[in-house]
């Protein structure tokens, strides 16, 4: 008969198993990171980015802030935080393996529950902190906001980050499908925008902020307790944790392969088939497919949002010297990827089977990257004049620059690289 110690056990209490998991699913994070670049890539990369963002930081701190700062209201500094605090996890540390033995053993599930809550609170409070450093000298400088009251906010934040990652977990555990998003209406955007509605009201006010805090930190507890006593849902559970415990792998493997289009009867994007221009000859008709085939794929799709995203991030940051510059020269690099794209497009198989002269494809390249620039044109053509320009003056180059950017940039590309492409 085994002693009340259970020294035959390798991980006798939950706290043992706990660690050893947390080590486990480090160990496993670090892998994955390992499998798509070296420790010395990432040192060559890490060490540089840290110097820059130092460098940064420092200059948001004794340097004038940016531009456009001047015209955000302070409502958009919880809805930073907001978002960048949306992507919490929680984690239990519980395997599939539970339910032959700890599914059992009612005092061991709750030991792995206390600790993972715990330690999912603690991360919570990290992302928290450094999202907080980031937005604390616009706070400080911008709106005037003492030192008490932005930390004050800052536990009021970390508390309601908790509140709402123990929200959405209870939400995912209960629910599948649309039942799923109906719950997560009540469950966690209400409690958002409850979140944004009170840091705007109370951010001057560090009493209203610490009692707010210390009630969402019992709210928290609670939440904790009542998550430990809740059966029926171990399942549930194992499959949460699955997924949160392959995100990373499953980013990593998006990267590195498509995943299989779907197979409609009729595309979301142009379901009529209509033509883009009103030109019926060869090259206008293969530039329209073109456009539709490149819009037709989410993953493009994405891919331009995101080089819109970050270009927009760019050209706000940057000091107006060398935001003439940058612009161009982002032109000249999505111009390049949208004719990367348009020249597999005329090497498919569909395109292939019909006579197509070079000429024709040319011109029907041109075209198609040409229209496929326009709504990136005008948007960062935006960005670059209303933050230079009175809004009068801005709003009258607006489309000219538009235009120019995409006809000078992509006549330019077509004459130095398309006949290498």
């Amino acid at each position: 008969m085994a002693d009340s110690s259970n020294t035959g056990y390798a991980y006798p209490t939950p706290g043992r198993l706990f660690w050893h998991r947390l080590r486990t699913h480090w160990k496993e994070t670090i892998a994955v990171i390992r499998s798509v670049a070296d420790w010395t890539v990432l040192l060559y990369m890490l060490i540089p980015g840290a110097l820059l963002g130092g460098r940064l930081y420092y200059g948001l701190w004794k340097e004038p802030l940016p531009q456009w700062s001047s015209h955000m209201i302070f409502g958009v500094i919880p809805v930073f935080l907001l978002l960048w605090l949306s992507a919490g996890k929680m984690f239990l540390m519980i395997r599939e393996a539970d339910v032959l033995f700890i599914h059992q053993r009612v005092r061991w599930l709750r030991g792995l529950m206390l600790r993972g809550g715990i330690y999912s609170m603690i991360a919570t409070a990290l992302k928290a902190g450094a999202g907080f450093l980031l937005v604390l000298p616009f706070m400080v400088r911008r709106y005037g906001i003492s030192l008490d009251a932005a930390w004050c906010w800052l536990l009021f934040t970390v508390m309601a980050g908790g509140l709402m990652v123990w929200l959405k977990h209870f939400a995912r555990i209960r629910a599948h499908g649309w039942r799923r998003w109906l719950l997560y209406l009540p469950m966690v955007v209400l409690p958002a925008a409850g979140y944004v509605v009170l840091s705007v009201w109370w951010i001057d006010s560090p009493s209203w902020l610490a009692a707010a805090s210390a009630l969402l930190a019992v709210i928290n507890v609670l939440l904790l307790l009542v998550r430990m006593r809740t059966r029926g849902t171990f399942m549930n559970d194992i499959q949460e944790e699955l997924v949160q415990r392959t995100k990373l792998t499953g980013l990593v493997l998006s990267s590195a392969m498509d995943k299989p289009r779907k197979i409609r009867s009729r595309p979301w994007i142009f379901r009529r088939s209509q033509r883009l221009f009103r030109s019926t000859t060869s090259v206008h008709r293969l530039a329209g497919a073109c456009v539709k085939a490149y819009v037709r794929q989410t993953k493009q799709l994405t891919g331009y949002a995101q080089v819109m995203s970050l270009s927009a991030a760019i050209l706000l940051t940057l000091p107006p010297g060398v935001k003439i510059l940058v612009y161009a020269a982002l032109h000249l690099l999505l111009a390049y990827w949208l004719y990367l794209n348009a020249a597999a497009f005329m090497k498919e198989g569909f395109v292939t089977m019909l006579p197509w002269e070079d000429e024709v494809k040319l011109g029907a390249m041109k075209k198609a990257v040409r229209m496929l620039l326009a709504p990136y044109a005008l948007v960062t053509s935006g960005l670059l004049l209303f933050s230079m320009l009175p809004v009068w003056a801005a709003a009258v180059v607006l489309i000219p620059l538009a235009l120019a950017a995409v006809w000078i940039t992509v006549t330019l590309l077509q004459l130095m690289m398309l006949r290498k492409i």
